[in-house]
């Protein structure tokens, strides 16, 4: 993977946001894939909102 364990060791302790790229390194190493999904939410948001015309 090509990843140092200093930079294991912030993602374990959570004292570092890690960049999506590196994420993926480490998923993908692990035999997994990262997908993103971006949802509204459905009390907050109105037709309007989402760019729906009548």
């Amino acid at each position: 993977m090509g990843t140092k364990q200093p930079s294991i060791a912030r993602l374990e302790s959570g004292s570092d946001l890690p960049r999506l790229s590196f994420l993926r390194r480490v998923v993908e190493a692990l035999g997994g894939r990262v997908t993103i999904t971006i949802e509204a939410d459905p009390e907050t948001t109105t037709a309007a909102d989402a760019g729906v015309t009548a």
